[in-house]
């Protein structure tokens, strides 16, 4: 089993897997809460990484 808030979840790859895909998700719903606040190139690459995590 996992450890933290997840440690009803199993540890392994599958788990690996998902931590690394909710990583980029936290940071996008953060930049998506602070939108008027960042500047332009941010908010750029902002735009890329969702785009390359919705086509995964």
């Amino acid at each position: 089993m996992g450890q933290g808030p997840y440690r009803d979840k199993p540890a392994g790859p599958a788990a690996a897997s998902t931590a690394r895909g909710r990583k980029p998700t936290e940071l996008l719903n953060y930049v998506a809460a602070t939108w008027d606040k960042q500047d332009l190139s941010l908010r750029r690459h902002a735009r890329v990484v969702a785009r390359a995590l919705r086509t995964r």
